[in-house]
């Protein structure tokens, strides 16, 4: 843009630009916004900060190099780099040092003994940097792909079968029992390590490879530039050993296998101009440039840009060729390989993440990025679902079109019938479990027990929702529906009245509800529009009676005698009164009861996959890493368990702590147990009683006529 083609309004300063910060109301930001020129924007992570600038709600922002590989193949030209932010510390970078009578190719790498600087580091270097070697390696074996061995397993078989006596120190993986079987079973990676143990925690990991490598008289070490520099300070050193490059040469001097790209100050390209000359006006004691006042006051707005900006006492700004602003895209990809899916899939082998959404599927790619920049496999595949919610992400992991979803626990008969399986169950606030209670008008003095809800007008809030499950679970726990009958849509069906369970018609529940009269439980649905007299009997808002919410609106519209509900999902109501698991009247009124009297309290979702996946153990994999590293790592660009362009509950609930595949915990066993009698079509064993006693009587029969038949 020309200085004739700028926008007055911009350049004069009369709009506020807005910075990115983590925090809005410091007293760094009060003092930036008094000349009204910019202010500051917050951010919930820089993620944020990145999808803000795009979309131009934020016009400067500080990145690090990891956030910008992570950004560049999902962000359009409008974001921009004004330039670079560097310090007297030396950039991270990586080397491999071999001794110097080996060749100068790969191939003659096999056999060697190799020291590794491990996996425990801080997010600096990336499991896909520390791999870069063993990648090679991988490439120039192209070891055979078998559907029964993990991508994780088929890689460290491979580095195994290479490499002689090495020290890889861990973790491999954050299975910790699928970590201890592979350092178990090829332990050859473990021979140089202290007392052979993979396990060793590296103080200095770059050099304890160093170390691994003189003490042991090994041939190969990956380390970073700073410590092999120092190493090769040793004039005997120098005699005995080289760098490894990656285009198979050797060299005394460095050749670096991957080098963190700078930190950034990156804009929004229609104000990168006047941004640039804001900065330059007020941060100049942090401007790289030949021509430097001989004396530079700082007053308040620069020391809180410099606060925002996080900017250190000798790190310097240097701005790119002034008015040629390279794209993030453009600038990143001249510098580094950014991984794409083609170039980092494996075997043929995805994860295949269905989402429903726009939002979800854009949170979902920049997932993908990030995984495959930290090195995890299988690469994450972002399937956008042709429906808008998780029942169509279900039928989609059905037909194996999707590999995996998140999905509300209210679907979980649904799932259950289309053959499919929870492998993780997101970790749940104590106040967003689903307690699920039976409820009746407190004045209704018709009904006393469960048993006075025989031929009742129900109010359901899902067809096949956790709600309709308790129900039928606790009648027939009580012996007052039929505890032989496994299809749970007919038992529902056969125990009310005219009803509302709303989605009881979709198609995407055909598979339950062939013995269902879906004109008697959608009777008492109706629309909110208010001039549409027909029944409406979709699992959407516009039914009025959709959801635990609209279940009591039925109860008090007296369209339903009793409803089911999630007590989280309403307020209080002394207008109700409780049915107790026990069959009893809660004493009191309202739904502010004890969990005792609850009929259930469950997990809010689960991770779900088609029974029988081949891929189960890589997805099982893939999920321990992104809990770790993008889940419970707080400086982790991409927030899995947070809110992502300012909308919650993408791909995971937010109030999501982590997950959870030990299945240890109260809410998720009463889950399981659920499900698992869902599943057996067996309440208390009575099933399973009958069948051995029907088996102990024709075995008896058998042997009577064998002793007949002998005599």
């Amino acid at each position: 843009m020309s200085d004739s083609d700028e926008d007055p309004e911009i350049t004069s300063g009369l709009k506020k630009d807005k910075i990115c910060s983590l925090q809005p109301s410091s007293t760094a930001c009060q003092q930036i916004a008094r000349n009204l020129e910019v202010a500051c924007n917050y951010n919930l992570h820089s993620v944020d900060c990145l999808l803000n600038i795009k979309n131009n709600q934020s016009h400067l922002g500080r990145i690090t190099g990891e956030e910008s590989l992570l950004a560049a193949n999902l962000l359009p030209e409008n974001v921009v780099v004004l330039g670079e932010i560097r310090s007297a510390h030396p950039p991270s970078e990586t080397v491999v040092v071999i001794k110097s009578n080996i060749p100068n190719n790969f191939i003659d790498l096999k056999g060697k003994t190799f020291c590794h600087p491990g996996f425990k580091h801080d997010s600096s270097f990336s499991h896909y940097l520390l791999q870069e070697l063993e990648s090679k390696i991988i490439d120039l074996n192209n070891p055979e792909c078998l559907t029964n061995v993990t991508l994780l397993e088929r890689h460290i078989k491979t580095v195994s079968k290479f490499f002689g006596d090495s020290c890889r120190p861990g973790p491999w993986t954050q299975n910790k029992t699928e970590d201890q079987r592979l350092q178990n079973k090829y332990n050859s990676l473990c021979k140089l390590c202290n007392n052979n143990n993979c396990s060793v925690d590296y103080a200095q990991p770059f050099n304890n490879s160093l170390r691994c490598l003189l003490e042991n008289d090994a041939d190969i070490a990956v380390t970073s530039l700073y410590e092999a520099t120092n190493f090769f300070n040793s004039s005997e050193n120098n005699l005995k050993y080289k760098y490894l490059c990656k285009n198979e040469s050797s060299s005394l001097s460095p050749c670096t296998w991957s080098s963190k790209l700078p930190d950034l100050l990156i804009s929004e390209r229609s104000t990168a101009k006047y941004i640039e000359n804001y900065l330059r006006n007020n941060v100049k004691s942090s401007i790289n440039t030949t021509i430097q006042p001989i004396s530079i006051s700082k007053d308040a707005v620069e020391e809180s840009l410099k606060d925002i900006l996080k900017l250190s006492g000798d790190e310097q700004i240097t701005f790119l060729e002034a008015g040629s602003y390279k794209s993030l895209k453009q600038y990143v990809t001249e510098r580094t390989t950014v991984p794409t899916n083609e170039t980092s899939k494996q075997c043929d082998r995805t994860l295949k993440w269905c989402t429903y959404s726009d939002s979800e599927q854009e949170k979902c790619e920049w997932l993908s990025q990030a995984a495959m920049n930290w090195g995890i496999q299988p690469v994450v595949e972002c399937r956008r679902s042709e429906g808008q919610d998780e029942l169509s992400c279900l039928d989609d992991i059905k037909k194996e079109t999707a590999d995996i979803v998140v999905a509300s626990s209210d679907y979980a008969y649904i799932s259950l019938n289309k053959g499919l399986t929870s492998i993780a169950f997101p970790e749940t606030d104590s106040r967003n479990l689903s307690v699920i209670l039976a409820v009746i008008k407190a004045d209704d003095s018709s009904i006393s027990s469960f048993n006075d809800l025989q031929g009742k007008k129900a109010c359901i809030p899902l067809f096949g929702g956790k709600e309709h499950l308790a129900l039928v679970d606790s009648t027939r726990t009580l012996d007052i529906t039929d505890d032989e009958n496994c299809d749970y849509g007919k038992v529902l069906n056969d125990f009310v009245g005219q009803s509302c369970a709303p989605g009881v018609r979709s198609s995407f529940v055909k598979e339950v509800t062939d013995n269902v009269d879906k004109d008697k439980l959608c009777q008492q649905c109706i629309s909110i529009n208010i001039t549409r007299t027909a029944t409406y009997c979709n699992a959407d808002e516009v039914n009025k009676y959709y959801g635990s919410k609209g279940a009591v609106d039925c109860l008090h519209d007296q369209k339903g005698d009793f409803a089911v509900i999630t007590k989280t999902d309403i307020a209080n109501d002394t207008d109700l009164r409780v049915i107790c698991k026990n069959n009893t009247l809660a004493s009191r009124n309202g739904i502010d009861v004890d969990t005792d009297c609850a009929l259930f309290v469950l997990a809010s979702s689960e991770v779900v996959i088609k029974t029988g996946s081949m891929k189960r153990n890589d997805i099982k994999l893939a999920l321990y890493e992104f809990e770790t590293w993008f889940g419970q790592n707080i400086h982790s660009p991409l927030q899995l368990f947070n809110k992502f362009n300012d909308t919650p509950d993408l791909l995971f609930l937010d109030s999501t702590p982590g997950l959870n595949f030990d299945n240890d915990l109260d809410y998720i066993k009463n889950y399981k147990d659920l499900l698992r009698r869902v599943r057996h079509c067996n309440v208390n064993g009575s099933l399973t009683i009958k069948c051995s006693m029907f088996l102990v009587f024709i075995t008896a029969t058998v042997l009577f006529i064998f002793n007949e038949l002998l005599f």
